[in-house]
């Protein structure tokens, strides 16, 4: 029977001749019938006639197809995908796609289009993936959208919407991906996104929201959402609400000087959080409170000089803190406490001139430490404390000239210390080729340094630079009697009133 079927498929399509400037072709893949007639970038200025009724994938991308009159498509029965991208279309009759019952896929991305008439789509009832993305649209009614009830995927971006009215998308229950950044949306209506209740993905990334609230996405089930580069200032309580199947939050490149105590503190599923990019300058408790299933937190790009003592606390299945690139100054003790699982800290290119004696306390699994970029002079004996997972840390674009003896002997698994910037970066600007990787002063009080290198096999290479006649040379080869103070006991004295 199916034989039959394809044969007499088979006679039909090549019964008509292939339009002028068009290919086509059939096949026949595990029991379903595919005929493409691809009218590609051929010049066309209207849809072509004598196309096979039994056409299956129809191809008019990148031709000069300025509208869609009534009843456009109505002969291709079959029709399963529709490809009308890259034209000059600017209307679209609301009769345009009748006929059109077996239709899954609709591009009409980078046209000319503004609006739509109500009813344009309510004849695509089985119309799975929807394609308006770089267009011009201004607005979308309430039943432009009519009849979309089996659209997964919905692509608005690069358009001109300012505002989504309440019930835009109310009968879109299986739509999963829905895209509307870069547009000029300035709020969204209490009830805007209501109905779908299977969104994975909202994009609302490059828009002008200026605050959100959790009513923005009450009735959906939404697991990411992306706010990043809009003009937010602040998350409060009421930002996020209760949002118990929500796994990703993206609030880059804003404005957000302030998050109040307990703001996420509903997200119970919530597993990364991106707030890199603001103009946040102290990390107090209770920002975080509530966070138990974050598995990232991003905090690079701010303007943060202080954090609080065990701010991170509830946190205990952070696995990725990443505050480079900000203004912090010191690490106090315990800093980190209760982040159990985390293993990958980055808090290179701050201010950072002292680390307190455990100030890495709390920190069980940590497996990287970087903190290059900083202005450290000296590690005290007791600032990595207890780091027994630490397998490599980062110091490099440092001023260190001293290291507390003992200062490593709790890092049993470290394996790897970056000394110096890696040549490439270091050699990528001229500003970094000039800027020296630490300064250590090679006297009677590394001596322990170069016995702990040797003994612990790691994979470090550590030059000196005082004095004079050591300079240049690496610690781990240097004779142990060159190691020379000029008077220990003033040495000392002067370091203890340094430091």
């Amino acid at each position: 029977m199916w034989l039959t079927q394809y044969l007499v498929l088979f006679c039909c399509v090549y019964a008509d001749p292939c339009p002028n400037k068009c290919v086509c072709h059939s096949s026949w893949i595990r029991g379903i019938t595919t005929i493409v007639v691809d009218c590609s970038k051929q010049g066309l200025a209207v849809v072509p006639s004598r196309i096979s009724p039994y056409v299956t994938s129809l191809v008019l991308n990148e031709n000069f197809i300025t509208e869609l009159p009534a009843n456009s498509f109505t002969k291709y029965k079959h029709l399963r995908e529709l490809f009308l991208y890259k034209n000059f279309i600017s209307k679209i009759h609301k009769d345009a796609f009748n006929g059109l019952q077996k239709l899954t896929e609709l591009s009409l991305h980078s046209n000319r289009l503004t609006s739509f008439e109500n009813g344009t789509f309510s004849s695509l009832k089985n119309l799975r993936r929807l394609y308006l993305f770089t267009n011009y649209i201004k607005s979308i009614d309430n039943g432009v959208l009519q009849g979309l009830d089996k659209v997964e995927t919905l692509f608005l971006h690069e358009n001109l919407l300012r505002t989504i009215p309440e019930g835009t998308f109310a009968h879109m229950e299986q739509l999963q991906i829905l895209t509307l950044y870069r547009n000029y949306l300035q709020v969204l209506f209490n009830g805007s996104l209501k109905g779908m209740f299977k969104l994975n993905t909202l994009q609302l990334a490059h828009n002008h929201l200026t605050s959100i609230t959790k009513e923005m996405f009450t009735g959906t089930k939404v697991n990411e959402i992306y706010l990043e580069y809009n003009r937010l200032k602040e998350i409060t309580a009421s930002s996020f609400g209760n949002l118990p199947f929500i796994k990703k939050i993206v609030l880059l490149g804003n404005q957000i000087n302030s998050i109040q105590n307990k703001s996420f503190s509903l997200l119970s599923s919530l597993m990364v959080l991106s707030l890199s990019g603001n103009h946040l300058t102290k990390l107090k408790v209770g920002m975080f409170s509530g966070l138990t299933s974050v598995s990232q937190l991003f905090l690079q790009e701010n303007r943060i000089e202080w954090i609080e003592r065990k701010i991170f606390a509830d946190m205990r299945n952070l696995q990725q803190l990443f505050l480079f690139r900000n203004q912090i100054f010191y690490i106090q003790e315990k800093t980190f406490e209760g982040l159990m699982s985390l293993s990958e800290l980055n808090l290179g290119v701050n201010n950072i001139s002292g680390l307190a004696n455990g100030a890495f306390d709390g920190l069980p699994r940590l497996l990287v430490l970087q903190i290059n970029s900083n202005r450290l002079t000296t590690i005290p004996s007791g600032a990595f404390r207890n780091l027994r997972s630490l397998y490599r840390l980062v110091i490099f674009f440092n001023s260190i000239s001293f290291i507390e003896e003992g200062s490593f002997d709790h890092c049993e698994r470290l394996r790897s210390i970056v000394w110096y910037a890696p040549l490439s970066l270091a050699q990528s600007s001229k500003r970094l080729r000039l800027i020296k990787s630490n300064n250590l002063q090679c006297d009677c009080n590394i001596l322990w340094l170069k016995t702990w290198l040797n003994k612990r096999n790691v994979n470090t290479t550590v030059f000196c630079e005082k004095p004079d006649f050591l300079s240049g040379k690496d610690i781990s080869s240097i004779n142990a009697s060159l190691f020379k103070c000029e008077d220990i006991g003033i040495h000392i004295y002067l370091r203890k009133l340094i430091f």
